[in-house]
């Protein structure tokens, strides 16, 4: 409605939101690999995301998350590396944002990030003298993190669906179980997650509630 009948500038748009992923995978990667490797990433998502599709017309709602969440990511990484706790306010934000055009998406994305956080706390050596208390329970708290992200799809998850796209990220979450259960303080994590767990939710729930505020 917006353009009319003008495919044209559609493309265009789409374009510029495809090509704002490619430099966001880049910029991404910058914080977790060297700059060669980040390029080779940029390569990838250029050939994926430049790659001709039957929607190449169509508004797809994922075609705007995904960069949105991508950014998200970015700002979440720049918290991280820079100590600055705004930025987790902001990520919350973008990522509230993207949660208007694909919900489900967004949402996974959120949790993902969230969960990130929280291991960046238990990876992190606690001060020397802290008492390596609370473990069991940040441990029992991680297992059910885990085990959530499976709820919404068992009634339809097959072995290599979840091979495919699950067992990753239980490998990741096992990895850092494992590290919190022989060196992890849970005080000290609870300490240092909460916080930026409030301050990411608190932005991430702006814009929705803005949005439900408009509707009533």
């Amino acid at each position: 409605q917006i353009f009319g009948e003008r495919v044209l500038p559609l493309r265009e748009l789409l374009a510029v939101f495809r090509a704002a992923a490619v430099v966001l995978a880049y910029l991404i990667a910058g914080h977790l690999v060297p700059r060669s490797f980040a390029l080779l990433g940029a390569f990838v998502a250029a050939a994926y995301w430049g790659r001709v599709i039957w929607n190449l017309n169509t508004p797809y709602a994922a075609l705007f998350t995904i960069p949105l969440c991508m950014l998200s990511l970015l700002l979440l990484l720049h918290g991280q590396s820079r100590a600055r706790r705004g930025a987790y306010v902001w990520s919350g934000i973008v990522c509230g944002a993207a949660l208007m055009f694909k919900w489900s998406l967004a949402a996974v994305s959120a949790y993902g990030m969230v969960l990130a956080i929280c291991a960046n706390a238990m990876l992190r050596e606690p001060p020397q003298g802290t008492a390596r208390t609370c473990r069991a329970p940040v441990l029992l708290a991680w297992v059910l993190a885990a085990a959530v992200i499976v709820v919404p799809f068992l009634a339809t998850l097959a072995p290599f669906d979840y091979l495919l796209h699950l067992a990753p990220i239980h490998a990741v979450i096992a990895l850092v179980a494992i590290r919190f259960a022989r060196f992890g303080a849970g005080r000290s994590a609870l300490a240092r997650a909460t916080p930026l767990v409030a301050r990411y939710c608190a932005g991430f729930l702006v814009i929705p509630v803005l949005v439900f505020a408009l509707y009533f």
